[in-house]
């Protein structure tokens, strides 16, 4: 697994309250944090999305296996009804799962209730 356009777009904001704890110093920490954990779960990609309305969702970082090409990018607005993960997640709030065939698992998981969702 790789970093590929490891850039963590995030407002200050946002990042306060993921580092709330202390242990987070900063966007280069936060994303170490988030690969190292992809890393350990053998997660083959890895994407962290922001919320910008009730039909879109920014890509804010992305990781994923080294030799992946990969259509998305840092920066692209997605439509939430285009990924059902993403969009049960955003309605209920909740942790959602789907099988994707040949891929394996496809997981979305909230952040607290910041509007970021990976």
């Amino acid at each position: 697994m790789a970093i590929k356009n490891a850039i963590l777009d995030i407002s200050d904001e946002t990042l306060q309250f993921l580092c709330g704890s202390g242990s987070i110093n900063g966007p280069g920490q936060l994303i170490r944090i988030l690969f190292d954990i992809g890393r350990l779960l053998h997660i083959e990609r890895f994407i962290l999305y922001r919320i910008v309305n009730t039909t879109e969702a920014e890509i804010l970082l992305l990781f994923s296996s080294e030799g992946t090409e990969e259509k998305e990018y840092v920066g692209q607005v997605v439509k939430i009804s285009e990924n059902p993960n993403l969009e049960n997640t955003v309605n209920t709030n909740t942790i959602s799962q789907y099988p994707v065939e040949g891929i394996g698992i496809d997981m979305a998981v909230p952040v607290g209730r910041n509007g970021l969702i990976v």
